[in-house]
């Protein structure tokens, strides 16, 4: 749905409930969009809740690097048998 910015301020509690509801709504100002209020995405962290997930994270010992090297070696897509 699109919204001329004048309507949305006038309706904005009716705008989030839209939206609350999984509804994605556009606001126009004079012929153009300038914002897009949409319903927020689950499974996304903020910048702060992932810093502090990193921090739990148990220290890598000292094969972590090899074994990332040695999963590139392995997970490489197959190569092609009949070329076109």
């Amino acid at each position: 749905m699109k919204l001329t910015a004048t309507v949305a301020s006038k309706e904005f509690s009716d705008v989030l409930s839209r939206v609350a509801a999984g509804e994605v709504i556009e606001i126009e100002r004079h012929g153009h969009t300038v914002a897009v209020i949409v319903p927020p995405q689950q499974g996304l962290l903020a910048g702060h809740d992932l810093l502090a997930l990193i921090e739990r994270l148990p220290a890598s010992d000292e094969k972590y690097g090899s074994d990332v090297v040695g999963l590139g070696e392995v997970l490489r897509p197959p190569v092609e048998p009949w070329p076109s």
